[in-house]
This record gives C-alpha cells, structure tokens and sequence, in this order.
C-alpha cells in the first residue's frame, strides 16, 4: 500500500511538473509570438527606399568603415527607441507626440509636430518617387514605352495600392508585414546569388573611406534606421502595463538586430555588384538595361546586370516587385503622420477625443501637471475606461485631448479618408516636381528631421520627464521641498556611485552630440550639392584605377 501510494504521489508530482513546463513553454512561445508580431511592421517601417542608396553608402565608407557607422547607428537609434518606449508606458500614452508633451511640455510638442511633419512627409515623398521610378524601369523593361510616360497612370496605379493600406493602424499591419519581409529577403536572396555568380571580388578601393563623404554615408545609414514614431502606437495592440513594454522593447531590439544584419548585406553585395559603376539608387543599376546596351540611366556601363538577368522580363519583374514593396512600406509611415495631421486639425478641442487613455505601466504624471501639482490641484489620474463624459475640465491639464484620449485620432473613416488622401496627393505633388530626386530627398530629410526625432526629442522626453517615486504621495508645496533636499542628501553616495548615476547622462549627451554633428555636416553637403556642386561619387574612380 505505501509502495502504491508513493508511486501515485511521484507520479502526480511529475505531472504537476510537467503540466507546469508546459504552462512556461507555451506563455515563452505566446511571448516570442508576441514580439516577432510586433516588430513585424516595425520592420517594415524602417527598410523600404532606404535599402536603395546603401550600396553607394557603402562604397563611400568603405566596407569595414561603413559596417562600424552602421553598427553605431543601430545602437544609438535602438537606445533611443527605448527611452520613447519607457516614456510612453509610464506615462500611459501611445503616440511619439504625446509622450514628448507629457514630458517636455509645449515646447517639445511644437518641436515634435515639425520635426515629425519634416520627417514623415520628406520619407513619403522619397518614398512615392522611388515607386514612381521603379514603376517606371519596370514597364520600360517589359517593353511598354508609352505606359510608362503615363504619369497620370502611374500615379492612380501607385494611390490604389497605397490608400488602402493607409488607413490601418500599425497594429493591423500584420499579414502586409509578413509579406513585406518575404519580398526583402527574396531581395536579399537574389542579391546574393547575383554577387555570387557574378565573381565579384573584393578590391583594396572598397575597403577605403572617402573622408568627404562620410557625413553623407553616416545620414543614409541614420535615416535608414530611425523608427521612433512608429513604436508608441504599437502599445495599443499589446498588452498594458510592464508586460506591454517589456515586449515592445524586445520586438525593438529584434528590429534594429535584424535590420543592421540585411543592410550590411545589401550593401556589400551590391558594392561588389556594381563594383566602380555603383548608382546612388540601387535600381539605377538594373534600369533601362539590354543585352545590346546595357546601361543604367545614369549612363553607366554595367555589363554585369545584362549577363544576371537584369534586363528585359526578369529586371522588369524585379522592378515591379520592388515597386510593390515600396508600396507595402509606405503605409507605417503614412500613419503616424496621418495622426500627427489629425491632432494639428482637431487637438486643442474636446471633440477630438477619440479613443480611451492606456494604462500606464506607472502611474506618472506629466510634467506639467507635476508642476500644477504644486498649487495644491490634484494629479489628472485616468484608466483605460474613463469615458469622455467624465472628463475634467480643460483647465486641470495640459490640452486634454493629448492626455486623456487622442491617442488613436483615426475612430472616423472619413476625415482619416480624407487626411490620408492629402498626404498622398501632396507626397505625389513632391514626387512630380523633383523627378528621379529620392536620393536627394533621402538626404535632405536625413538630415533634418532625423537627428531631432531620433536622438534630440528622445533625449529631451528622458531628461524633462517626471522623476518623482509613483509609489510617494502627491507632491504638495511642502513635501516637495522636503523631497528636493532628501535628493539633495541622497547623492552623497560617494565618487563611485556618482558615476554610475552620470554614465546614461554621458551616453545620451554622446548620441545627442554625434547626431547633431553628423546631421549639420550633412545638411551643409546637401545645400552645397544644391548650389550646383556635384555629389561624392558612391566609388572613386581614380582610386580604383590605381589599385
């Protein structure tokens, strides 16, 4: 009887155990789900056109100098992306805008609707002129000459892809992001197989930086890496709270991982690709080629794209798909700019709230309702379900409708309808007017809007955001005081601790530094290229003439 009733007891023991593993196995792959989902349409987000000119960038930087600076980028853009991230949930909101008013007030929002109005819009501009040209290459390859100078086909073609795709929120974006990354490792696949029966070699001027084009070479890889605004609203479809976070975090560490990996790729292999005759657009050197001329429309002699299949139905197909996977990119752009346009039209009154407030992974006020605190008014504390009717007045906070509620700003169909068609007009309007100018496009918005969404705002929202304990009662007049001076005391933690609390103060200065520095050279190389210079070429010829 005890040898039954052991057996029973261990066995029931190693079912409980084992149910239990299958419990963690399953809520691990739930998580890893979750995350991979995620980052999905962040992934999406960031490639798209800024896959074309890192070849060039590449060649400008070299292979061991151009790996480094995209390595750098990475990290400092995904570091920054979590300080949004963390912002966000502690503070309950959803949206790029919202956190940096929570955090930094009116001044940082004025910044952050420009900032982002220059980025957003010059990426979708950049973006619908590559469609344009791809299109474009794609229907002269295929042998329709007169298709392809319809511009006003292209253009309704190009807006009957897009608007629909449009109108999602970034959380819906799911099954066009599954497809998205099949079409760009098919385009990194393809891109390999090329380099590799193409005996393509490497060559000592590959491996040499020009020093004036470095700055260019360091935006591309800048404005190939930012997503910033594209993470926030991703708290809506995940859970709320640490657990929201933890994974939104993960799935943006995931997405720069990944991201750096493909870019370094694509750019190698198309340096060794395209060798001396290295296009600033990638597709450049698969356009308008024949087996009798095989030349891009550049004017450069690339034989290698004749003997690959870059020509005739092959590059057209290639062209087109790449069309269609600018197509797919554009839409998780086109949403937060889409929200930032909305809140311009309909943010200062209360009839723009839309949608309920998160909850917050912490419960911190923003900064300026910790100063209004001050004066004795309580804290604005709000959940997931506090109703519009419930609303306090708009003189207990800071433009309501960006604490309370707008965070989605897309509940009607209609005005989101009309919106979004505005922006595809005027993208398309940009595109006409500078034809074949993406990668000028490319380096204008680099250099502006980039280094203040990227690396300046997440560092202000870091810095101005609210540092008092969530678990401590309201700060009052006195009490506050009273918790200044206990911080005061606090810090006399010695030299070492000390530096341990000042090193994320140095790395953020150091990201914020670099990007400002790398942007303003930039921005000087682009007006000077405006003024009627000539751009850095992507390889020096004279240097590869001497090796």
């Amino acid at each position: 009887m005890n040898v039954n009733f052991s057996s029973t007891s261990l066995f029931t023991i190693y079912s409980e155990l084992d149910h239990d593993e299958q419990d963690a196995r399953r809520a691990w792959l739930q998580d890893v789900g979750r995350v991979v989902k995620t980052s999905g349409p962040l992934l999406l987000a960031i490639s798209g056109s800024a896959l074309l000119p890192l070849p060039c960038a590449f060649g400008q930087a070299g292979i061991p100098g151009a790996s480094v600076l995209l390595v750098l980028t990475a990290a400092a853009n995904d570091y920054t992306t979590i300080l949004m991230v963390r912002a966000a949930s502690r503070l309950g909101v959803s949206s790029y805008e919202e956190a940096v008013l929570g955090s930094a007030g009116r001044a940082g929002l004025v910044v952050a609707r420009v900032s982002l109005v220059v980025l957003l819009f010059g990426t979708l501009c950049g973006n619908l002129s590559a469609i344009s040209e791809t299109a474009e290459r794609a229907l002269v390859l295929a042998g329709w000459t007169r298709l392809a100078a319809r511009h006003d086909v292209l253009l309704a073609g190009a807006t009957v892809v897009v608007m629909p795709l449009s109108l999602l929120q970034l959380g819906e974006m799911g099954g066009i992001s599954l497809f998205g990354l099949a079409m760009m490792v098919a385009l990194l696949g393809y891109l390999a197989h090329a380099c590799l029966h193409s005996h393509a070699a490497l060559r000592p001027y590959m491996l040499s930086p020009q020093p004036a084009a470095l700055p260019t070479a360091a935006s591309t890889f800048g404005y190939a890496l930012y997503v910033q605004p594209c993470v926030p609203p991703l708290l809506r479809s995940l859970p709320p709270g640490e657990q929201g976070r933890k994974t939104l975090e993960r799935a943006a560490h995931l997405t720069f991982g990944v991201s750096a990996l493909f870019y370094l790729l694509v750019g190698c292999s198309g340096l060794l690709l395209f060798d001396t005759k290295t296009p600033q657009n990638a597709l450049q050197g698969f356009a308008h080629a024949s087996a009798a001329s095989p030349r891009t429309a550049s004017g450069l002699h690339c034989p290698r794209a004749s003997r690959l299949g870059f020509s005739g139905e092959s590059g057209a197909l290639l062209s087109g798909c790449f069309s269609l996977y600018l197509a797919l990119c554009f839409a998780p752009i086109a949403a937060p700019l889409r929200e930032t346009l909305v809140r311009l039209a309909k943010g200062s009154t209360a009839a723009s709230i839309h949608t309920s407030k998160l909850a917050p992974a912490s419960p911190l006020s923003s900064r300026e309702l910790y100063r209004e605190s001050l004066s004795g008014s309580p804290p604005l504390v709000l959940n997931m379900h506090t109703a519009p009717a419930e609303l306090p007045p708009l003189s207990n906070a800071l433009v309501t409708a960006f604490i309370v509620g707008a965070a989605h700003a897309v509940a009607r169909l209609l005005p989101n309808a009309l919106v979004t068609a505005f922006i595809v007009g005027a993208a398309h309007a940009v595109a006409r007017l500078l034809p074949n100018a993406s990668a000028s496009i490319f380096a204008f918005t680099g250099a502006t809007g980039v280094a203040m969404v990227a690396y300046v705002l997440p560092a202000w929202t870091h810095m101005a955001g609210p540092r008092r304990n969530p678990r401590r009662a309201p700060a009052t007049g006195s009490n506050l005081r009273a918790s200044r001076l206990e911080g005061r005391t606090s810090d006399s933690g010695g030299p070492a601790a000390r530096r341990r609390r000042r090193r994320p103060q140095i790395l953020l200065a150091l990201v914020v530094w670099l990007g400002l520095f790398v942007s303003g050279l930039t921005l000087s190389e682009v007006v000077r290229q405006w003024m009627g210079a000539k751009p850095p070429q992507c390889v020096v010829v004279a240097a590869a003439a001497d090796g």
